[in-house]
């Protein structure tokens, strides 16, 4: 067994993205049970970090890892923006030269793209979405959904090195270690001029709602067969306080919400009082962007939906047939206070 895992994180402005300090909690299990001694965090920057911010990740990584850090701040003036191509180009020198056992990226649409790449360079084995493990015969066995969840995979590679990439929220990592976390600085001057950036673009939402919210109703694919569905949530909504509609993202794509409402792993992240899901299956990318919810309701006419698993309370029922139900009992019962 070799000794090193290579973890690969991305910035959320000047910090690390909540799926990159995940990453410390997937190297904290793994290197305890499979006995990894060595943990490298790679973390592509454009060179333009200050030694306060760089001081700042490296702190943040001593309280979540259990084992000693090489932090390698990858520099390139390139990686300002995604260079999918030339990241991979740079992972793949740095691979040959630490040769890691493991390799693992967060579960994003720039990540999944250079694992695939990365993999076929190494030909090494890839297993994407993986969302727990275990260990048999002193080998990981991965866990990750198929078909929204309803069918889970169980995958352990023939040869490594293994090449990850971690569902957000699976691997919490503590905030109570005090590793040491050596930093290196490392230029890549490599260029890849396969393609051009031509810019990016910052989405004009700008809504807070559902960050701020209390109570979040939540629509999903389940929804889109039932009459004046909308108007019942919007009804359901106006009832309760402090609560903002939500959606999945199949009810988005079919242009039934605007984007600004998805949740999920692409969409929105939040932690509301209660979560009520009306029609949603729970796919994983779904369930990491409502994992801080201290309270979630589950409507779905699927016994098997892979939402009831999050679920605190579980109703199996048609989410649009149950809403109906649910106003005619509010209004009902505050009739019966004012008498």
């Amino acid at each position: 067994m070799g000794e090193n895992i290579l973890l690969v994180g991305e910035l959320d402005g000047e910090r690390l993205s909540s799926s990159s300090e995940d990453l410390v909690g997937f190297a904290n299990s793994i290197s305890k049970d499979l006995g990894f001694t060595g943990i490298i965090f790679a973390l592509p920057t454009d060179g333009s970090l200050g030694r306060e911010t760089e001081g700042k990740i490296a702190e943040s990584i001593s309280k979540a890892s259990r084992n000693k850090v090489e932090l390698v701040f990858m520099e390139n003036p390139a990686f300002e923006h995604p260079h999918p191509l030339l990241l991979t180009d740079a992972l793949e020198a740095f691979v040959l030269e630490k040769h890691p056992e493991i390799i693992s990226f967060p579960h994003s649409t720039l990540y999944c793209q250079i694992a695939a790449s990365l993999s076929t360079r190494l030909a090494a084995p890839v297993v994407t979405g993986v969302e727990a493990f275990t260990c048999k015969n002193a080998q990981p066995v991965f866990e990750r959904c198929l078909m929204n969840g309803r069918w889970k995979a169980l995958v352990s590679p023939a040869a490594s090195p293994w090449v990850l990439t971690l569902n957000c929220g699976a691997f919490a990592a503590p905030n109570e270690q005090n590793s040491q976390v050596n930093v290196i600085r490392q230029k890549f001057l490599k260029t890849n001029d396969r393609y051009a950036h031509l810019g990016m673009e910052q989405s004009t939402v700008q809504d807070s709602s559902l960050e701020k919210a209390e109570v979040i109703v939540s629509a999903g694919r389940g929804m889109l067969a039932g009459p004046q569905w909308l108007d019942l949530i919007r009804e359901v909504i106006g009832i309760l306080k402090n609560a903002a509609l939500g959606a999945s993202r199949p009810l988005c794509d079919a242009q039934m919400l605007p984007y600004s409402c998805q949740i999920g792993e692409t969409g929105r992240q939040v932690a509301p009082r209660l979560y009520l899901a009306l029609g949603i299956s729970g796919a994983p990318q779904h369930l990491a962007g409502m994992r801080g919810a201290q309270c979630v309701i589950a409507v779905n006419s699927d016994p098997d939906a892979p939402i009831f698993n999050r679920a605190d309370y579980a109703v199996v029922a048609n989410a649009a047939e149950f809403l109906p139900l649910l106003v005619k009992k509010y209004h009902e019962t505050m009739s019966e206070g004012d008498n």
